[in-house]
């Protein structure tokens, strides 16, 4: 005589199995996309500032890259890149269409101020890179971490802001990068001190960049 389980039982067990999918896949398909977000913004960030160094040892700045010039534009820096395409007044709302529809603040082209600069630019791993002067950001670097065409396209996820030497009242900071949100260390005035703690604000993810760095994860 044979034993064996029931249908009863079998759909039992199926049933709590699927409960117990349904209360786990989603905390873990979200935790993995933070993990996917994490490494993005660490790859964009090491990229960026070894851009910088790259260009202070190239054209010979003294102590700090604020010594060869004021401000940085894309063009300085993409030749330490490679650059799939750069962005400009002609193409960026083609370029970055997708990402407008959604966000019309979209940082892809935003200086009107001297559209004879290229202020934005893509690299051929995706990432677009916007050093715009524009919108009182002083020498503040928008980077999308996966271009305009993935989402989400939000600040603290695959968007991110990072100060270089220059940023608003912080013309005295001797570094090469000064990442969002680290001006209070820096001794920068309280209003210049980002946030990273309303995922509803993009003004207030503006200082995710510093906290994922002090942190060493994406944990909001």
């Amino acid at each position: 005589m044979q034993k064996g389980f029931t249908l009863a039982e079998v759909l039992i067990t199926l049933g709590i199995i699927g409960v117990v999918a349904a209360l786990t896949i989603p905390s873990l398909v979200n935790q993995y996309k933070k993990q996917v977000y994490y490494t993005q913004f660490r790859k964009a960030a090491t990229n960026l500032e070894n851009a910088f160094k790259k260009y202070e040892f190239d054209n010979g700045c003294e102590g700090s890259i604020l010594s060869c010039k004021d401000h940085y534009t894309a063009e300085d820096i993409m030749p330490y890149f490679k650059v799939a395409q750069a962005i400009n007044a002609d193409n960026w709302e083609s370029i970055c269409q997708k990402a407008i529809e959604k966000d019309d603040n979209y940082q892809c082209f935003n200086d009107t101020a001297d559209n004879a600069y290229t202020h934005a630019f893509i690299t051929s791993d995706g990432m677009l890179f916007n050093l715009s002067t524009d919108q009182g950001l002083g020498n503040a670097s928008i980077v999308d971490t996966n271009g305009p065409n993935k989402g989400p396209n939000e600040y603290g996820r695959d968007i991110f802001v990072f100060y270089s030497p220059g940023a608003p009242s912080c013309d005295n900071v001797k570094q090469i990068v000064i990442w969002g949100g680290d001006e209070e260390k820096l001794g920068c005035p309280q209003d210049v001190i980002s946030k990273c703690d309303d995922l509803n604000n993009s003004a207030d993810m503006q200082g995710c960049a510093a906290r994922l760095l002090r942190e060493g994860k994406m944990n909001y």
